[in-house]
């Protein structure tokens, strides 16, 4: 378990590492002069008033939504329901969908780590600037003995928490694992809760 949550917070750390050396100033400007093919222009995100009236893009604040909230997954698996707790990393380009990271630690005795690889393609539901969106995609799966493929469909809603390039995504996901080795069972699960992901 402490070498499953060393690992959990150093892909955090890089993810924070990668956000502060990505995104310059030199990227603001462009921002500036080409906003409308952001992710703002085009799905007309929500901020609250507090966002508004905060520097919520302070690199503590952006580690806390990054590693913040867990969320929970439920799955089924040798005729058995299990439950854990899932997080998800996406960076995300408009036009060309999503590449994701999820961790999700498993309340069982054996192969209690899943390690999931994915590409989404979002689709927005209703006009080209709604936030509401279907996310169909597909994945690798491993839990450092099994390996699998997997497709997958998420219904969710961005809220922006760090403009230009930050945000939450509340979803809620269902996907089917389908194991390479015929011994094992495929894994059926759901899970709901908040994913945080940047964008260009």
């Amino acid at each position: 378990m402490k070498k499953s949550f060393s690992l959990y917070i150093l892909l955090s750390l890089l993810f924070l590492n990668f956000y502060n050396t990505s995104f310059s100033q030199e990227g603001l400007d462009l921002y500036k002069t080409n906003k409308q093919n952001y992710f703002i222009e085009e799905y007309n995100l929500r901020e609250s008033e507090y966002l508004r009236k905060t520097d919520i893009c302070s690199p503590a604040l952006v580690l806390l939504f990054a590693i913040f909230p867990l969320n929970p997954i439920v799955l089924h698996e040798d005729e058995n329901f299990q439950f854990g707790l899932t997080k998800e990393f996406s960076i995300w380009k408009f036009n060309y969908g999503r590449i994701a990271f999820e961790y999700s630690r498993i309340f069982r005795g054996n192969n209690k780590n899943h390690y999931r690889f994915s590409y989404n393609y979002d689709i927005p539901l209703g006009d080209k600037k709604s936030p509401e969106r279907l996310s169909i995609g597909i994945g690798y799966f491993t839990d450092s003995k099994n390996k699998g493929f997997f497709p997958q469909i998420t219904y969710s809603y961005a809220l922006s928490v760090c403009k230009p390039f930050g945000a939450l995504m509340p979803y809620a996901k269902l996907r089917y694992t389908f194991i390479t080795d015929e011994n094992k069972s495929n894994i059926y699960d759901v899970s709901a809760g908040v994913a945080f992901f940047i964008y260009f």
